[in-house]
């Protein structure tokens, strides 16, 4: 005990010490780390450079190297990479420029420059525009570029089973992508999420559910329930769609506010299509507010509307909305509560299935990529980014406040032996962007696949594996007190990379100027 303690006074003074210098040692270089994986393609064995991004296994691999140990396979692809984007085409042949395959020694990065970070680059697949962060390096020797890609969208996009054998990454080329999301929640896929569901919004079969009745945050996902009342107004003849709206000054105050996605002026006159286009798209709150507003004669009225509609639907006590838009309140209190929209993904799913029975309609609005707005004189554009990567998707919502995470409620068309299904996404409370596209783009793969095969009766019986399948390619240390100068130097840096704040990426929509690139 006494050695133990004598331990653990030591690294504390060392960090004390050196802790005006350990930051900026974090700042410069330990938010990502360099690593070389083997990759067993199909029986042979190859160096793939990869990227660790804040923690390790959160694994970027290199294209170039992917593409060189792909070649010759079901899943070979050519890649182009520039300055300020990739060009990826699959099944094509790939020419190696230099450098594949060797170990991560001759790429540098110039920490201060912004092409080297990750963040959503030009990507270009088989000619389509897709939303992918990845990282654009540069082989100093050779004046070419390489992009690390994270390795589960790399997976999605070739459809090939991947798998770790131990510290080797294996990947069969002859069998498709397996997701098996029981699986995944067992190694903890899901827990960088609030909740997360998919299944079939025709019939109302739920194919897989993860936390379905824990009721959290929902931010602008309320949105949707937000157009379901606004349509019952339209439906009873109480407004149309062509109603001109003339805005209040509440709208023009929060327009002013953190929360704006443009200004709105007091007394702007506004199509109530155009108001709900600027709801759906760009996510605009003081639009949504202006529609409230209009339907009930204020945002209270309008949010008793939105619980009723709640109830008469059959959602449960887990879902109460506060706000039309999705933002948090504070409550009248000396100690003021922020209360926020909340819902289950359970309600979620049923909401939806009730909309697409009930106002199908919508889809022509969440499926489309940009839209002017006359009265505002601008082009607004979708938030979605499952509009680009999956084939045949129709929508549906993004939401992000700092309490909700990123949610996003997506759906996709599937034509298959009973006909054109939608297959619906419900994805609350992820901790970061890329979290959410991810989990939302393996989710509704799988849900395809499922739909495809069958549906619910099709989904096999699971036994989870008693086996450890944890990524174990990197253990820092090894827990026994340093012995000598070296292995303190080593413990120090890794107890000042596992405990000093790293910074988050911010919890932001797709800008305007992202979308229209």
């Amino acid at each position: 005990m006494l050695r133990i303690k004598r331990y653990c006074s030591l690294i504390l003074c060392v960090l004390l010490l050196f802790g005006s210098v350990l930051p900026a040692f974090a700042d410069d270089y330990d938010y990502e780390y360099q690593r070389n994986l083997t990759v067993n393609v199909d029986g042979s064995n190859f160096n793939v450079k990869y990227i660790d991004m804040y923690y390790d296994n959160n694994a970027y691999v290199s294209l170039r190297d992917m593409a060189t140990a792909l070649a010759g396979t079901g899943a070979k692809f050519d890649v182009l990479i520039e300055k300020d984007g990739i060009r990826f085409t699959t099944g094509a042949d790939y020419n190696p420029v230099g450098g594949e395959g060797t170990k991560f020694s001759v790429l540098t990065r110039d920490p201060s420059s912004e092409e080297y970070v990750r963040k959503r680059n030009y990507f270009n697949l088989n000619g389509s525009t897709k939303h992918y962060y990845t990282f654009i390096y540069k082989d100093e020797e050779l004046d070419v570029y390489d992009c690390f890609m994270y390795l589960s969208d790399l997976a999605l996009i070739l459809n090939v089973n991947m798998y770790y054998s131990g510290k080797v990454l294996c990947i069969d080329t002859s069998s498709p992508l397996n997701i098996d999301p029981r699986a995944m929640e067992d190694t903890g896929y899901f827990l960088a999420t609030n909740s997360v569901l998919v299944g079939d919004a025709t019939n109302g079969e739920i194919y897989y559910s993860y936390r379905g009745d824990a009721s959290v945050p929902m931010a602008s996902t309320t949105k949707l329930m937000s157009y379901i009342v606004a349509m019952d107004a339209v439906s009873s003849g109480e407004i149309t769609l062509e109603d001109t709206v003339t805005t209040s000054e509440n709208v023009q105050k929060l327009s002013h506010s953190i929360d704006k996605s443009f200004y709105i002026k007091e007394g702007t006159q506004v199509k109530v299509w155009e108001l709900i286009y600027a709801m759906l798209l760009p996510s605009n709150n003081e639009c949504t507010l202006a529609l409230a507003e209009y339907v009930a004669g204020s945002e209270e009225a309008f949010v008793k509307r939105m619980n009723n509609k709640a109830a008469a639907i059959g959602l449960s006590d887990g879902t109460k909305f506060f706000t039309c838009n999705g933002l948090p309140v504070y409550t009248e209190e000396v100690f003021e509560g922020k209360v926020q929209n909340q819902i289950t993904a359970n309600d979620m799913f049923k909401l939806v299935c009730y909309l697409l029975s009930v106002y199908p309609q919508v889809t022509e609005i969440t499926s489309t990529t940009g839209k002017t707005l006359p009265s505002f004189n601008r082009n607004v554009y979708n938030t979605n980014p499952m509009l680009y990567n999956i084939p045949g998707c129709v929508g549906l919502k993004t939401g992000t406040t700092n309490k909700a995470g990123c949610c996003l409620v997506s759906a996709v068309e599937v034509n298959g032996g009973n006909g054109i299904h939608t297959i619906v996404c419900i994805e609350l409370g992820a901790e970061d962007i890329i979290t959410r596209n991810n989990v939302s783009q393996t989710m509704l793969t799988y849900g395809k696949s499922v739909y495809k095969n069958g549906g619910a009766s099709s989904i096999p019986e699971y036994i989870p594996s008693e086996e450890n399948t944890a990524n174990d390619l990197y253990i820092p240390v090894t827990g026994e007190t340093p012995e000598n100068a070296d292995e303190l130097a080593r413990l120090v840096v890794w107890t000042a990379r596992n405990y000093l704040p790293i910074p988050e990426p911010e919890l932001i929509d797709f800008s305007e100027e992202e979308i229209n690139e």
